[in-house]
């Protein structure tokens, strides 16, 4: 927006200055011809008072004009005398500048003799330099037949003098842009500032560090940061609702299944093996479906952010305690650089307990085939992503079981207590959160390793630019 506004500010004052300028230049242009013709005409009259006729009738000057370009040959600067024929044209000239030296000024036609001049451009003695000329019609005591008399000067210097004012306008309205942008663009920084503030609030946020907006805002931003936390706070009273119901759900549903795994308790042994089975079938249908609903909720959740290296040391500790009896010792290594954890390049950009729920079920897979050893390390992926790497020591599996271990219910070994509903819950979980989960070999520890990607939280500190 600041981009388009300055380069709306800069559109505008180009044309404004453009216009200016040609606007000025020409009244420069005119007043510079006006000048130029009034001094000309002030020559003019100065020359007109200066005629005399002398006693044998010849014209003459009886004082100069006090300029001495009309001395200098072909300077640029004349004056002439004509008389006007019997036909009324121009016949004879009878005094001139010596400026002129051979050459005569062409009048065209014969100019009144009224108080305004006649005012042309006429070539000059000197090949392709025009003469802006002045000239009028006289008569003078003593003289037979009426004179004209034209002053003529070099109109470059017109073009001259108003060349030098439009270089000189040029710069100064370039230089006035180059103030009037910089202007702009300190005013769009100073007036915008609300709402780059905004925006960082909302990446804080989105990044886990803050829950709302604070209303602490110019009056103009007030009513859309009122409307953004009421947003916040309906989507969170959503999500908590939604919490709230799966839970009731999982109770209402997991109630009179442990009741009816208590009836069947007096059944046939046949027909008691038939129902357990079908209720721990219900259970763990219930229990994926819910989790899958709780995960989706959370997911819609703005700015929440759940560090791994805490949950998985958690979740390790539970576990060791879990196999504490076998032989030999299980080891459970949690190695995520600290480096990476300080800077929050390890945060999950999710709910604790869908974190829970993922690590919890791969380790514990873990635990149960490895041999000795359990690692969980992580990194920060390509782009905003997480990657949580779960290795074990135990046999580990081919691809296409690998492939199989992931369909829902499908367990590879009976002899392992478990559902075979697990890897597939945390599959749905790692597909809400758009993650992915593959099962690989183990190069360090020659087992399984399970490769979990996670939309990873912003560093702390990093805002979005």
């Amino acid at each position: 927006m600041a981009l388009r506004l300055a380069a709306a500010a800069l559109v505008s004052t180009l044309i404004a200055v453009t216009a200016g300028g040609f606007a000025l230049s020409h009244a420069f242009h005119r007043s510079v011809e006006a000048a130029f013709d009034q001094r000309l005409e002030a020559l003019h009259r100065a020359l007109v008072a200066a005629l005399r006729v002398g006693r044998d009738g010849a014209i003459g000057l009886d004082r100069g004009l006090g300029d001495p370009r009309f001395d200098q040959i072909f300077s640029g600067w004349y004056w002439q005398v004509e008389e006007v024929g019997q036909e009324g044209m121009t016949d004879e000239v009878v005094l001139a500048s010596r400026s002129l030296w051979d050459q005569t000024l062409d009048v065209a036609g014969t100019p009144g003799s009224g108080p305004a001049a006649v005012r042309q451009i006429v070539d000059g003695p000197t090949e392709g330099v025009p003469l802006r000329l002045v000239a009028r019609t006289i008569t003078l005591p003593d003289h037979d037949g009426p004179l004209v008399v034209a002053v003529a000067a070099d109109a470059a210097e017109i073009g001259l003098e108003t060349r030098r004012f439009d270089r000189l306008l040029i710069l100064m309205l370039g230089g006035l842009v180059l103030v009037a942008t910089l202007l702009t663009l300190v005013q769009l920084r100073w007036g915008l500032a609300p709402l780059r503030r905004l925006s960082g609030d909302l990446d804080a946020i989105r990044a886990g560090r803050a829950a709302r907006l604070d209303e602490q805002r110019p009056r103009e931003v007030l009513p859309l940061v009122r409307a953004m936390n009421g947003v916040l706070d309906h989507d969170a009273e959503v999500v908590r609702r939604a919490r709230a119901q799966a839970g009731n759900l999982a109770h209402g549903l997991k109630t009179p299944l442990t009741l009816l795994a208590a009836d069947i308790a007096d059944l046939p042994e046949d027909r008691r093996e038939v129902a357990r089975r079908q209720i721990d079938a219900m259970r763990l249908i219930v229990e994926r479906h819910l989790t899958r609903a709780s995960a989706a909720a959370n997911a819609a959740v703005i700015g929440a952010r759940t560090p791994v290296a805490p949950v998985a040391a958690d979740i390790a500790r539970s576990l060791e305690r879990m196999f504490a009896r076998r032989d030999p010792p299980l080891s459970i290594a949690v190695d995520l650089a600290p480096d990476l954890e300080s800077r929050g390049e390890l945060d999950f950009r999710g709910e604790r307990q869908d974190l829970e729920e993922i690590l919890g079920n791969l380790m514990e897979n873990a635990c149960k085939w490895a041999a000795a050893r359990v690692r969980v390390s992580g990194a920060a992926a390509d782009g905003d992503m997480l990657l949580i790497l779960i290795e074990d020591d135990g046999p580990g599996l081919t691809p296409d079981q690998a492939r199989a271990a992931l369909q829902r219910g499908r367990r590879l070994d009976e002899r392992v207590p478990g559902s075979g509903l697990g890897l597939s819950i945390v599959s749905d979980v790692v597909e809400i959160y758009g993650g992915t989960l593959a099962l690989t070999a183990s190069e360090e520890l020659g087992g399984l390793a399970a490769r979990v990607t996670l939309p990873r939280a912003e560093e702390t500190g990093r805002r979005r630019r």
